[in-house]
């Protein structure tokens, strides 16, 4: 994504990586989605996310929290 106007400045990672980096960091993940299967161009109709990590969509949505000392979750 090198000559990208948008892309070029971006870091991208792995699912492995980003679920590494949170659970180091105190981070629990509560919930993960996949989306976006079909290719750009190739869209025919409206598709519903899928539960879990998909290395065939395009997008994938992690949804982590992390209990603070008291016990109480906090907002992430």
């Amino acid at each position: 994504m090198e000559g990208h106007r948008f892309y070029k400045y971006a870091t991208f990672y792995s699912y492995q990586e980003v679920e590494r980096l949170l659970v180091d960091s105190g981070f629990t993940i509560e919930k993960v989605v996949s989306t976006v299967f079909q290719k750009p161009g190739e869209v025919k109709e409206m598709e519903a996310p899928e539960e879990g990590f998909s290395v065939e969509a395009g997008f994938t949505i992690i949804v982590a929290g992390r209990t603070s000392g008291s016990g109480d979750k906090e907002a992430s």
